[in-house]
């Protein structure tokens, strides 16, 4: 299976827990009744609620945010994969700090949400999941890229 597709799956099941059991006062409630796509989410959450009706806080609050986090460092990998480690590197650790310094901005009241240390515990297990598969795969591959210095 190729890495972006990995990728967006991580993104897609992350996005149907919030679909299915987050509550509905969450803005994308409103863009779903505003795109007039509201009686297929009722119908997800409807689903998703019949087969799993009271899913474990971690599954509801930290694995989303892992996935995308997952999601996040493999397509960029997929973009800076041909130019250099360097810029990989750059965006990913970026992407980690955003996230790290987001959720200490909860405890500190800086930033709205309830800090939950699952959260940063779902972050690290993402993001070195995200990097084994990302230079796992191409060493797999045998991809090299010497010149631009990537793995």
């Amino acid at each position: 299976m190729k890495k972006g597709s990995v990728a967006i799956f991580a993104m897609l099941i992350g996005g149907m827990i919030y679909l299915i059991w987050r509550p509905e006062s969450l803005l994308m409630f409103a863009w779903a009744e505003a795109l007039g796509l509201l009686h297929m989410v009722d119908a997800l959450r409807e689903f998703g609620n019949e087969y799993l009706p009271n899913p474990p806080a971690w599954f509801l609050n930290s694995l989303p945010h892992a996935l995308w986090m997952f999601c996040g460092i493999v397509l960029l990998e997929t973009v800076w994969r041909k130019e250099s480690i360097r810029w990989f590197l750059f965006w990913t650790i970026g992407l980690i700090t955003v996230s790290l310094f987001s959720e200490l901005g909860q405890i500190s009241g800086l930033l709205p949400g309830t800090y939950d240390f699952g959260d940063i515990a779902g972050m690290l297990v993402a993001s070195i999941a995200g990097y084994a598969v990302t230079i796992g795969a191409n060493i797999n591959q045998g991809e090299e890229n010497n010149e631009n210095g990537y793995y």
